[in-house]
């Protein structure tokens, strides 16, 4: 799982403001992005990705032998950004990034240090539009403007073990998970069996990120598909927000999920816990495993009485950015191109079993849907599917929400009510700047 924490100081903020003025503001000169050449990349170190991109590699470079790329895994970091971040600071940075989630974007473009896509090349942005979708596509501009590339999704989902449930009395085959109502009696009638120790785990940290696979996919499913700010304005505390919200912390007390689970431990990979929302990222981890071998899922609950037919999503998506210290951003932005050709995205699916955003990506051929035909659904979740905004101060916005979730879900100190509207004054500024 891609998960990472928030880093870095103010030395580091102060640093990468200093570059400002020497960044070109993201909008490189005419020849500049017409430059050809040597380029060099950092992809993900997740090992099936790791193969894969070496694989892209090579079949480009056997095509361009003007116009070589080389690549490494991104520094072994629990933070991508702040890897990225340190890096254009030392002035090191390679032309390319894989792997990157969009909550930083708006500090990379802030400094100059990424370039401007929708700018800089013509094609850019009916590239991401008709691969990614239009309506989709808008939800990883910035300002209007591209500055990175969506490249793959994980869409959340509920990923459960068929054993459990079956243990538990409930339809491994047709759940009938709809609804909060029918997701809590489900939990509460998994750990009441004593077919699993608990019906669901969330990730119990303090950094930013964790409720984008627990919270964020609630809320978006409740609302539509609606991101979690809106026109400038945040929707933490919003009727969605807020209902998303009391589902887990009931669930807390309940004791269907845990406030805290021992350490170094993964209860839905050893079998303990029933439910898991994750992407499809995990059904790859658990490839080879013999403790879950029958896996099943289906959409996140929406509230009771919603009548909505089609439910959305948190994408998890990654996406890629190009640099502005890059000297041959021509061969970059055509070997970003070809790395997403419908070739290439169907090696990435059957490498890594991720979801390519790409239109239609369950309805080409390949052999993970064979093999696995859970990752299917995950396909065809995709295309409902939305993101994290791509906001100023991105991560500071999600870690003052992240704050006051645990004060009203784990720590139960506060209403949910309460807490999410407090999230919402406090991010205001922070949106505002």
């Amino acid at each position: 799982m891609n998960k990472r924490i928030l880093s870095g100081g103010a030395a580091l903020a102060v640093a990468v403001l200093a570059l400002t003025s020497c960044a070109g503001g993201g909008s490189p000169s005419p020849s500049a992005t017409e430059s050809r050449g040597d380029i060099t990349l950092w992809y993900s170190n997740v090992p099936e990705e790791k193969v894969w991109a070496e694989e892209v590699m090579k079949a480009w470079n056997a095509e361009h032998p003007d116009e070589q790329v080389t690549g490494e895994a991104l520094p072994q970091t629990s933070d991508s950004n702040a890897a990225v971040q340190a890096a254009i600071v030392a002035g090191n940075v390679p032309c390319l990034v894989y792997n990157m989630d969009g909550a930083g974007i708006q500090q990379f473009v802030a400094t100059g240090g990424v370039v401007n896509l929708s700018e800089t090349f013509d094609d850019a942005d009916s590239f991401i539009e008709e691969r990614t979708g239009g309506e989709r596509a808008t939800g990883y501009a910035f300002g209007d403007q591209f500055y990175s590339v969506p490249w793959k999704s994980n869409p959340d989902m509920v990923l459960y073990n068929k054993d459990v449930f079956a243990k538990a009395g409930l339809d491994p085959e047709d759940p009938g998970i709809t609804t909060y109502s029918q997701f809590a009696d489900a939990a509460n009638k998994i750990v009441d069996s004593g077919a699993a120790d608990y019906a669901l785990t969330l990730g119990t940290g303090g950094e930013y990120f964790w409720n984008w696979w627990d919270w964020y996919p609630l809320y978006i499913a409740a609302s539509g598909g609606q991101q979690a700010v809106v026109d400038g304005q945040p929707k933490f505390g919003s009727a969605e927000g807020v209902g998303a919200g009391e589902l887990l912390r009931g669930l807390i007390e309940d004791g269907a999920i845990p406030k805290q689970i021992p350490p170094n431990t993964w209860p839905f990979g050893e079998g303990n816990a029933a439910m898991f929302i994750t992407g499809s990222y995990t059904v790859s981890a658990l490839r080879n495993s013999d403790k879950v071998t029958d896996l099943g899922a289906f959409p996140v609950p929406v509230p009771d009485g919603s009548t909505a037919s089609d439910v959305w999503t948190f994408a998890d998506a990654k996406v890629v950015s190009l640099f502005s210290n890059c000297e041959n951003k021509a061969t970059a932005w055509d070997f970003l191109k070809y790395s997403m050709s419908e070739e290439n995205d169907v090696a990435l699916l059957e490498a890594a079993w991720q979801i390519p955003l790409r239109q239609g990506m369950a309805e080409l051929d390949n052999a993970v849907f064979q093999e696995q035909p859970v990752v299917k659904e995950f396909a065809e979740q995709a295309d409902r599917t939305t993101d994290v905004p791509v906001t100023p101060n991105g991560v500071a916005v999600w870690q003052a929400f992240r704050d006051n979730f645990i004060k009203a879900v784990f720590n139960q100190t506060v209403s949910v009510a309460d807490a999410f509207t407090a999230a919402d004054e406090a991010v205001k500024p922070l949106l505002a700047e």
